[in-house]
């Protein structure tokens, strides 16, 4: 087993918190890059960086427990695949390969909600990426209602990451590009289609709750377990973009707004 030297500053997991945003967490307050930080904890050449937050090699895992003086299975829980045991690989949002030597190299490209950050940054506590934000059918935070973004409300272009702030003294979240802090959404108005928002948010809180093994809301499908659920929306998927094509398109183009 390979000798590291435990990190100067190791924050402690957050409770729903995936992986990448842990690390982009660690590497901020150290002052290093996610890359460099899986480069030596994990031992990854300059162009091979391994998945960080869904079936997580277990050499980087215990590189990463070694370097901050964390329990293995603490962080082996973190993997999306133990966090969510019943959902399909279809259910996560596509992986994005993370490069080196890129000038948003500790950015996490995952969408998030800005509300959510703004909210972290006036109440002076850490900003995280909750691990739900993974899933592809979770397009809203039931909280605050608005959609997720993966791109800065700003400038359009940018992703966000965590960076050491004097001001705050801690950590807060930024634009890697316009470095501006993530504010309340800009783009939208919640007031016009508050109660369909509500449902979106609702469902895929629902889809959630299931994919972690949990019953979902009976205001959908009634009282019924989670498999049973996850068959159910898994049947009704196939029917609306697999089973009825209209003219080569998929029946869901016709009822989506």
């Amino acid at each position: 087993m390979r000798q590291l030297r435990r990190l100067p500053l190791t924050p402690r997991p957050i409770n729903g918190e995936i992986l990448s945003s842990w690390m982009a967490r660690v590497s901020a307050v150290n002052g290093i890059s996610i890359p460099e930080l899986i480069e030596y904890a994990g031992g990854a050449g300059n162009s091979d960086f391994p998945p960080v937050d869904r079936d997580v090699p277990r050499p980087l895992i215990a590189g990463l427990a070694l370097a901050c003086s964390i329990p293995d299975y603490k962080l082996a829980e973190i993997d999306l695949r133990v966090q969510f045991p019943n959902a399909q690989a279809s259910f996560f949002l596509p992986v994005e390969k993370m490069a080196p030597n890129c000038y948003n190299h500790s950015a996490i490209p995952i969408p998030y909600c800005h509300a959510c950050f703004s909210e972290h940054e006036r109440k002076g506590t850490t900003p995280f990426w909750k691990a739900e934000w993974t899933m592809a059918h979770v397009t809203r935070c039931p909280k605050h209602l608005f959609g997720l973004w993966a791109y800065c409300h700003h400038c359009l272009c940018g992703r966000l990451s965590v960076v050491a702030h004097t001001k705050h003294g801690g950590l807060v979240a930024r634009c890697t590009s316009c470095y501006r802090a993530p504010a309340a959404h800009l783009l939208e108005s919640a007031e016009k289609t508050f109660s369909r928002n509500q449902l979106v948010a609702s469902m895929g809180q629902s889809l959630t709750l299931a994919c972690r093994g949990l019953d979902p809301d009976p205001i959908w499908l009634g009282r019924i377990n989670a498999a049973t659920f996850l068959s159910v929306l898994d049947d009704m998927m196939w029917i609306f973009l697999d089973a009825n094509l209209d003219r080569g398109f998929p029946l869901i183009s016709r009822c989506a707004p």
